[in-house]
């Protein structure tokens, strides 16, 4: 979903019609090869797929995902339903815990982890994985890069205007979680 509310909101900033293109669901793994065959004509690849693909030539990275989204293209959200976290809230807790823990590694230890994501995805070595923010606050400005999300959602008709709200989707009840796992706290 992430690629193509990527494209469209860039092809919005370029002013292109949605009547202009059709978007085709393509497993990453196969989108170099649709577009080396010419099936189709542009590819929206994550960015290990990305980089292979530009290696391997006869393709040109027209954007990336900052381009349509700023910095609002990496925000991360954890989604679990209200009924699990009620029922499991210790679960929830140690999920972040890992999480925050496995985010920090992978940025402390990004060669290591790009080896690791190439491994499990069946790519070769790129040297490019994905940088995860040190900070897990929920704040203004993260709040409205998730706004920008639900914006690009109801553009792309995936949601109707007011049917969700960032209040919707965010709680603070695990935020000592987040807090304790920080550096420097």
């Amino acid at each position: 979903m992430c690629a193509d509310l990527e494209a469209t909101a860039y092809l919005n900033k370029l002013n292109i019609s949605k009547d202009d293109y059709e978007f085709i669901v393509i497993n990453d793994d196969q989108q170099e090869q649709s577009l080396q065959q010419g099936l189709i004509d542009i590819a929206s690849l994550h960015p290990p797929f990305f980089l292979k693909a530009e290696k391997d030539g006869g393709v040109n990275v027209l954007f990336t995902s900052t381009d349509a989204f700023g910095p609002a293209a990496g925000i991360t959200l954890l989604a679990f339903s209200e009924d699990f976290i009620n029922k499991y809230p210790g679960t929830v807790e140690d999920f972040i815990r890992a999480y925050t823990d496995s985010t920090r590694w992978s940025n402390d230890h990004r060669d290591e982890a790009g080896k690791l994501t190439a491994e499990f995805i069946d790519l070769p070595y790129t040297s490019n994985v994905h940088w995860y923010s040190p900070s897990n606050a929920i704040d203004d400005t993260s709040k409205a890069y998730i706004q920008q999300w639900i914006d690009a959602m109801v553009e792309n008709g995936q949601l109707k205007k007011g049917e969700i709200t960032v209040d919707d989707i965010v709680t603070y009840k695990f935020k000592d979680t987040w807090k304790t796992n920080l550096p420097d706290n």
